[in-house]
């Protein structure tokens, strides 16, 4: 049977429509835009006016392409994260999202990211001889560290810590960056993720994969499985701090949107993964809306 996700993130809106079968998502539909949502919401503790006039439009869009396949953005499972659960009207924007277009959005906890996350993840990871795993989801606000099996699936540990490409962005704006990163690494589960070869997933990591392979445009098949060293990460992350948004937008125009918050993301990457010891950086392209798409829906347990 054919379904749909869609992801609203802090930075983006993701879209997914395809049929799983036999162990395989077969896609129809993969789409992707950068909104915004989570800009400025430790300040504000509020969706901006445009951010939300941005999220909405993608969402009138997503509905026209699912039409388009005979879906509905009623039976479309939608799931929104971190940003959603800091600010104060997500809920009067997802119920003006439901009455207009149709969409149930579901807010799920920290805990709900991780495991679809990982569901999806671990649905791309048929080669691999390893069992376990360490998954990092760095979105707009948050990141979801990950321990988990694949055979069978489990979740052994996940936890959320508040910095993300937006955030980090933000900090760095208002001269917050060293204080916020220093409480984030301070974490005392860290530890528990030590590792020496990580599983990277979602916009930030995907982008700056696709800088260091010198994309100019976005190639999911060229930047699926790719790896690099933490070294590459470093060297990387030093031009982009160089670089003015319009100067990396420039040099690497499949960003779009991006090139707003790709450096502070890069920077929040490099020193978590230090923190944790990694040499090696494997990316996936899957993750959260896959997950959701696989599993069919949204256990109760994860819906706040």
């Amino acid at each position: 049977m054919i379904k749909a996700s869609i992801d609203i993130g802090s930075n983006s809106v993701l879209l997914l429509a395809g049929e799983y079968k036999n162990g395989v998502v077969r896609e129809l539909l993969n789409e992707s835009r950068i909104t915004g949502l989570g800009e400025n919401i430790d300040r504000d503790k509020r969706f901006s006016e445009s951010s939300m006039v941005n999220t909405y439009s993608v969402l009138e869009e997503y509905k026209d392409l699912l039409n388009n396949i005979s879906l509905s953005s009623e039976n479309t499972i939608v799931t929104a994260t971190e940003a959603s659960r800091e600010v104060t009207n997500a809920k009067d924007f997802f119920e003006r999202v439901k009455s207009n277009l149709g969409f149930n959005i579901f807010l799920i906890s920290s805990e709900g990211e991780a495991y679809y996350t990982a569901k999806g993840l671990m649905n791309s990871v048929t080669n691999s001889q390893k069992n376990e795993f360490i998954i990092m989801d760095i979105g707009g606000a948050s990141t979801e560290l990950i321990k988990v099996v694949k055979n069978p699936f489990a979740i052994v540990e996940t936890i959320s810590l508040k910095m993300g490409s937006v955030r980090s962005t933000d900090w760095i704006a208002t001269n917050q960056y060293e204080k916020e990163l220093a409480i984030n690494l301070s974490h005392p589960a860290l530890k528990n993720f030590q590792c020496a070869e990580i599983i990277c997933v979602a916009g930030t990591m995907v982008s700056l994969a696709g800088l260091l392979l010198n994309l100019k445009a976005f190639l999911q098949d060229a930047i699926e499985g790719s790896h690099f060293s933490i070294s590459e990460l470093e060297s990387l992350e030093k031009k982009l701090i160089s670089m003015t948004p319009e100067a990396i937008n420039a040099e690497f125009p499949f960003l779009g949107k991006r090139s707003q918050t790709i450096s502070g993301g890069a920077q929040i990457s490099l020193a978590l993964q230090k923190a944790l010891g990694v040499e090696m950086i494997v990316i996936s392209t899957y993750g959260l809306r896959y997950g959701t798409l696989i599993a069919g829906g949204i256990d109760e347990q994860f819906i706040i």
